[in-house]
């Protein structure tokens, strides 16, 4: 604080000389006193003791007046001190620091001593203020990171309950995989199995912690599969897309024992960061498959008597007629009629003509050579297939051979009754068209010659133009 420059003020030094000067003089009158108390006579001694009283007894006054002087503004500044050192810092009520002019000494003082107070005041506001901010960024902070924890708290609560969620699912879906009823099968890029469920385990033989981990190739698929399924899995993995992907297709795998058998196989992918994750469904397709054998089986053969019906004779004859020409050989057909089916059928019942039709196809069947086909077109009509024919002739003479054991007597529920079988013979040579219709409407037009010239014999087609 910078010092009132009104007037000037007495100096303390000043009053302290002063009184010092006093002091002296004093002392040199209590030196003269004494001696002249040893030089005078005692009138003039009273006088002297007088005027030294007086005079000592103003000195003392003003001496005590001069230290009143002294002492006031001191104790002004130190009442203003210790008032303020007992309040509480920063009280409102803190007495201000008297600025006194009495002596220059003392004004310094006090101008130092206010300046002092007022920049400690100043110090002690920046403080607060910078304590205020502190206090309100750490606040600030404090808000910021209770939410931030609350925030993080959601996040871990929302993560344990996608994970809860994740594992509930992955139950569910190790139950159904587990529960289903085809074998299921997890592979990563190079074919290694990454899954296996329990359906997978009974259908192959495995179990699921001896596969994990293997390329599946080498345990189920029989070594003339793996080169094509080695091809299609790097397909799969280089592309993402093959023609086994979302359909189904049929093949055969072997189990654990080597026992091969078909499946029907349907597989799907899914992206992933490192390539692709596949999932194949294997369902066993043996039963269907014999249930299909079993039909089709059904569909070429004749209800009554068991053997081949037309649908399965024209299979085998054109397979036949294609032989022929590749081999260079003949193919023969007979086709043979029962002389006096009717009769029998009317006189006896339909029970008695379908028995006679079941003894005449063993009979036939038991003629004629393994290889060759017996069938029945409908009612009491045959048909026979020989291939390697030498000629005509040899053909014919099969004919005749077969007439003996067919005229012999049939033994029915009923009754017995001799019937004899009309042939008819067309021969198919190796540079001749492979016409089905055509080769078998020629024996047909020769069975009804055969008729014709008396029945129980063969005849002969002429040869197609």
């Amino acid at each position: 604080m910078p010092l009132p420059t009104s007037k000037a003020r007495p100096r303390l030094s000043a009053l302290v000389t002063a009184a010092a000067c006093c002091t002296v003089l004093l002392t040199v009158l209590a030196l003269l006193v004494l001696v002249n108390h040893l030089a005078i006579d005692s009138a003039a001694h009273r006088q002297i003791l007088l005027l030294g009283t007086a005079l000592g007894l103003g000195l003392a006054i003003a001496g005590a007046l001069l230290a009143r002087r002294l002492a006031h503004p001191l104790k002004l500044l130190s009442k203003a001190i210790e008032g303020r050192a007992a309040l509480a810092p920063g009280s409102a009520e803190a007495p201000p620091i008297p600025l006194l002019d009495n002596f220059h000494e003392i004004q310094v003082l006090s101008c130092a001593l206010a300046g002092m107070v007022q920049r400690e005041e100043q110090q002690r506001l920046a403080l607060l203020t910078l304590n205020e901010s502190l206090e309100s960024a750490v606040a600030q902070r404090t808000r910021d990171l209770a939410q931030k924890a609350l925030l993080l708290e959601q996040a871990l609560a929302q993560d344990q309950y996608a994970q809860q969620q994740l594992r509930e699912r992955a139950g569910e879906l190790r139950a159904i995989l587990d529960n289903a009823h085809d074998a299921f099968i997890a592979l990563d890029s190079s074919g290694v199995v990454t899954d296996w469920n329990m359906h997978a385990e009974h259908l192959l033989g495995w179990r699921r912690s001896e596969v994990v981990g293997q390329p599946l190739a080498s345990m189920i698929l029989p070594p003339l599969l793996r080169r094509a399924y080695e091809d299609g899995m790097r397909q799969l993995a280089e592309h993402g897309d093959a023609a086994i992907l979302n359909r189904r297709i049929e093949m055969t795998i072997a189990s654990r024992d080597g026992v091969e058998f078909p499946v029907e196989v349907s597989m799907a992918h899914v992206p992933r960061l490192s390539g692709y994750v596949f999932f194949a469904f294997l369902h066993d397709i043996s039963e269907r498959r014999r249930l299909f054998a079993s039909l089709e089986a059904m569909a070429l053969k004749d209800t009554l008597t068991g053997l081949p019906n037309r649908r399965a004779l024209m299979q085998t004859l054109g397979s036949a007629m294609l032989r022929a020409s590749r081999l260079r050989r003949h193919c023969a057909v007979f086709f043979l009629d029962l002389d006096g089916f009717k009769q029998v059928n009317d006189r006896h019942g339909h029970e008695e003509g379908d028995e006679l039709l079941r003894q005449f196809a063993r009979r036939i069947v038991d003629a004629v050579r393994r290889t060759d086909t017996v069938g029945r077109l409908a009612g009491d009509e045959f048909v026979v297939i020989l291939e390697m024919m030498q000629d005509e002739a040899s053909a014919h003479d099969t004919a005749s051979k077969l007439l003996l054991p067919l005229q012999q007597p049939y033994t029915l529920k009923t009754t017995t009754v001799t019937l004899t079988a009309s042939i008819g013979i067309a021969l198919h040579h190796p540079d001749d068209p492979a016409d089905i219709e055509r080769l078998l409407s020629r024996a047909d037009q020769a069975m009804y010659q055969a008729k014709q010239l008396g029945k129980n014999q063969a005849a002969l087609a002429n040869h197609a133009a």
